[in-house]
């Protein structure tokens, strides 16, 4: 292992970008995009570039919460909450663990983090990291083929679950500094994945190496895409920002709904519904394409609130069925629906709809008291 390390010059590059902008080489400060790999578990699903956008100020968590704002859109259940349960409880080994403490933990996405290319001075201070759902196995999540073959050509032997992220950045303790890292830097005849393979295993004590199967069977899989154009990183960053912007539309029109400003508040919520690209909520409208935007559905219940302390209950009704359509599993969504038709009179098909929203209800959860009560006291189509 002799020579430079493959990633030296990006170190020493990274550095000299620091230390131009910001003069003494600390932390690098700038709003930009980055670019990063993400390997889906499914095998049927590409491997693919994502952009994530580092705010000015965020380089040091950024990737991460990337990270955590994916891997929490599936959240512990059922056994699964007792798998995580054993978990924690033998971690702790002696020590007590409260019930409370256990769901707090459980209620928290956390990232686990797998060094693939060392961080070291020997190495220019770059590393390359693989990123990862710390709840897999309590989730369980089905084994990442490529990911865990990725981690082997590294010189580790870590099973990955779920998807993985994989970034890379400069840290040598007094600068920080984020940098690309395409879906083609994962060729494992690339200089990088072989020193890092050979650091690991040398460093670990380990004898085995990847066998010549599992590095065929990667290169074989890894469908890498070209770098993203200037043009098509101009048009994500428009993207976030306009997502951001909805969002911030979105909390303006929760402060107008708390001020009893119950118009402003509507004009707020739909325009923040046409920046995250909801343009018609008819009946034959196809919002599925919409069921993992963290905002949409909320924007059509708040709607549907406002519209029904106006009086609007047939428009009230529109955007709550609209909700429901976009998040089906969202008991809020068939409470606004239950709402709108029993001022409508519909009564029986107000029952269907708590009925709808308490099948989704766990018995536990506080708030299964409110939906039965209101199901309760809903008069019949006699009264």
């Amino acid at each position: 292992m002799s020579g430079a390390a493959p990633l030296m010059a990006e170190g020493q590059a990274a550095l000299a970008q620091l230390k131009a902008h910001g003069g003494g080489g600390g932390v690098d400060e700038s709003e930009r995009d980055v670019v990063a790999v993400i390997v889906p578990a499914d095998v049927s699903e590409p491997v693919r570039e994502v952009t994530v956008h580092q705010a000015k100020g965020k380089a040091l968590g950024c990737f991460v919460d990337f990270c955590k704002d994916h891997f929490s859109r599936q959240v512990l259940s059922g056994n699964q909450l007792d798998t995580y349960r054993k978990q924690v409880q033998e971690q702790a080994k002696n020590q007590e663990v409260s019930e409370e403490m256990i769901k707090n933990l459980a209620a928290r996405t956390m990232v686990d983090m797998v060094v693939l290319h060392p961080n070291r001075p020997d190495t220019g201070f770059v590393s390359v990291n693989m990123y990862v759902d710390d709840k897999g196995i309590a989730k369980e999540l089905p084994m990442n083929p490529r990911a865990s073959a990725i981690v082997a050509a590294c010189g580790q032997s870590t099973q990955v679950l779920g998807d993985a992220f994989i970034g890379k950045q400069f840290d040598d303790e007094d600068g920080f500094y984020r940098l690309d890292f395409f879906a083609k830097d994962l060729d494992t005849s690339l200089p990088w994945m072989k020193f890092a393979g050979a650091y690991n295993q040398r460093n670990a004590g380990q004898q085995h190496q990847p066998s010549a199967a599992q590095l065929k069977q990667l290169a074989q899989k890894m469908s890498a895409k070209p770098p993203p154009t200037a043009a098509e990183k101009a048009a994500k960053h428009k993207e976030h920002v306009t997502s951001r912007n909805a969002i911030v539309l979105k909390e303006k029109g929760n402060r107008l709904f708390a001020a009893g400003k119950v118009p402003e508040a509507l004009e707020a919520y739909g325009e923040s519904l046409k920046l995250a690209g909801v343009t018609d909520i008819s009946a034959s409208a196809d919002l599925a394409g919409f069921a993992e935007s963290p905002i949409v559905h909320a924007l059509l219940s708040n709607r549907s609130a406002c519209l029904h302390k106006q009086g609007k209950y047939e428009e009230a009704l529109e955007n709550a069925q609209a909700c429901a359509r976009v998040r089906p599993k969202w008991p809020k969504a068939y409470g606004r629906e239950a709402e709108a038709l029993t001022s409508l009179g519909r009564f029986e098909e107000a029952r269907g709809a708590l009925t709808k929203a308490l099948d989704l209800i766990k018995p536990e959860d506080p708030a299964r008291a409110e939906f039965q009560t209101r199901l309760d006291k809903l008069p019949t189509s006699q009264d």
